[in-house]
């Protein structure tokens, strides 16, 4: 696998966003740690290349629209409007990584690897989880992964 990845385009970038497929349900500090490398990664390696994905299309203004809403929601929020902003930032890091996936042009090969990892996360995600339910090492009995911090969100695995 690792010498399939030093054939990709931009090997270093295409690492970083399959380390953050496989840490996401997993370790948040790795989790997060893969993906500001993978941002900077995407901006160096696009700058470099002077390729961006192409010209602006409706779905970029989509993107705007999605994180413009959502801290528009976090100001009018009626909860402190500190604490609200800040947890927009998850909203706007997964809205940014989505668009950044979007115009990257990453071929078939990587787009299968990417789901791949995800596909590996889950299953390891969910037998660490099982682990910390069967085991008791769980806080409340349910099955809950550690890095995306609620049941509802564990669901989703």
């Amino acid at each position: 696998m690792l010498s399939e990845l030093k054939k990709a385009r931009f090997p270093i970038e295409t690492g970083l966003l399959l380390a953050f497929c496989l840490f996401l349900p997993i370790i948040e500090f790795w989790k997060n740690f893969a993906l500001v490398f993978y941002f900077i990664a995407w901006l160096l390696n696009r700058q470099r290349a002077r390729d961006f994905g192409g010209p602006w299309r409706s779905s970029d203004s989509l993107v705007l629209l999605w994180i413009g809403a959502a801290y528009l929601a976090a100001i009018f929020a009626g909860l402190d409007e500190g604490r609200a902003i800040s947890q927009t930032t998850d909203v706007a890091a997964s809205t940014l990584l989505f668009w950044m996936v979007a115009r990257a042009g990453y071929p078939e090969r990587e787009r299968r690897w990417v789901l791949g990892a995800l596909v590996v996360s889950t299953l390891v995600g969910l037998a660490v989880g099982y682990w910390r339910l069967w085991s008791g090492a769980g806080k409340s009995g349910t099955l809950q992964l550690y890095s995306v911090g609620h049941v509802n969100h564990t669901a989703i695995y």
